[in-house]
């Protein structure tokens, strides 16, 4: 019998021990992305500040909006962390109190996960208003688009509010916990899922459906390019040897002939001038998507491209990745401010990761540094 009770009460505070290790852990952390959060955020504002009053080449890549959204999305992240402080904070309250802590935190995460994917079905649209990528803007990726947008919107929100009306969580000596008796519902993390994976994927999709586009065009440009330059050597040697070889008679009768025909010239020749006219502007508008192109401008927009998928594809990984180890890696009486730590690691990457999708991300994370 004493030694029953030895071995519980060894279990016992080995356990505490590894809560209290926990609660260390998630502190530490959390509080190192709260200032990190907190500085990229004030950052971003100011560096919004300063670039809508620039003019010119400056906001042509870097839209007013597009940055003022990734300032929004930085700043959502900040909320949260707080949040998630005050989780941390509650070692002696009531279970109102982390009920409260918690649908607050809840709220604050899915304002958060939805700005980062605002910001990226911004981007997207943005990147298709662009004169070099606007031929690929059909009906269909329009639809696809807005259907994305609707979708991740009312997912986010439904989800939200699943997880906070019902009376879901304790408070226990390890802090704020499930309910143990509450029956573990998969109904929001199916909804969850589903949403999250089908909208991440369609907006990856978005942003890797012009690259595909891109590189498809300028392929077949190459192919069409170099037969009609080999045509023009063959007729140009032709000519030449034809003008050698040929005698008076046959520059008279050719003289005749262009007399007569004079009138039908004129008229395939004019036709021959629009068809070139048509030929120079559908050329001049698959060139302007040419990955190549002299004036570099386009290998900004595919620079823009692939930095958009990559930053939508560390989202993807990262959300999916933290939700699938809090639903099936660990356990249910697990504290609630680890599973919020894990959530807030994937949020701050998601900032990270749109601040990485501008050109000027140096400039946006050093503003303050910089002399004014």
């Amino acid at each position: 019998m004493p030694l029953a009770q030895n071995s519980i009460a060894t279990s016992s505070s080995s356990s505490n021990i590894s809560y209290e290790s926990g609660w260390i852990v998630s502190q530490s952390t959390n509080s190192i992305l709260l200032v990190a959060s907190i500085w990229l955020a004030s950052s971003f504002i100011l560096f919004t500040c300063e670039s809508s009053k620039t003019r010119g080449h400056a906001r042509k890549y870097n839209p007013i909006k597009m940055v003022a959204c990734g300032a929004v999305t930085a700043v959502s992240v900040v909320p949260r962390l707080i949040t998630t402080q005050v989780v941390l904070a509650l070692r002696n309250a009531t279970s109102e109190a982390c009920e409260l802590a918690m649908d607050a935190s809840i709220i604050a995460y899915g304002i958060g996960l939805i700005s980062t994917y605002m910001f990226l079905w911004l981007r997207q649209s943005t990147l298709y208003s662009h004169p070099s990528v606007k031929l690929f803007y059909t009906t269909s990726v329009k639809f696809v688009s807005y259907a994305c947008l609707s979708m991740m919107v009312t997912a986010g929100v439904g989800v939200s509010i699943l997880f906070i009306l019902p009376t879901a969580y304790e408070f226990s000596k390890r802090g704020c916990v499930l309910r143990q008796n509450e029956q573990e519902n998969t109904l929001p993390f199916i909804i969850l899922t589903a949403g999250l994976v089908l909208g991440q994927a369609l907006i990856l999709g978005l942003f890797i459906y012009p690259l595909i586009r891109h590189r498809s065009v300028q392929i077949s440009l190459m192919i069409t390019t170099v037969p009609s330059r080999n045509l023009s050597r063959v007729d140009t040697s032709f000519n030449s040897v034809g003008c050698v070889d040929s005698t008076y008679a046959v520059e008279r009768e050719e003289l005749q002939l262009t007399t007569r025909l004079n009138p039908i010239r004129q008229s395939v020749n004019h036709l021959k001038r629009k068809i070139s006219r048509y030929r120079q502007t559908r050329s001049q508008s698959l060139n302007s998507v040419s990955i190549q192109s002299p004036n570099h401008t386009n290998n900004r927009i595919t620079n823009i491209i692939k930095r958009s998928i990559a930053c939508t594809s560390i989202s993807v990984v990262t959300d999916l990745f933290a939700m699938i180890v809090v639903a099936f890696v660990l356990s249910k009486n697990t504290p609630k401010y680890v599973t919020n730590t894990i959530y807030d690691v994937s949020l701050f990457v998601n900032v990270l990761s749109v601040i990485f999708s501008f050109e000027t991300r140096r400039k946006i994370v050093t503003s303050w540094c910089r002399p004014r």
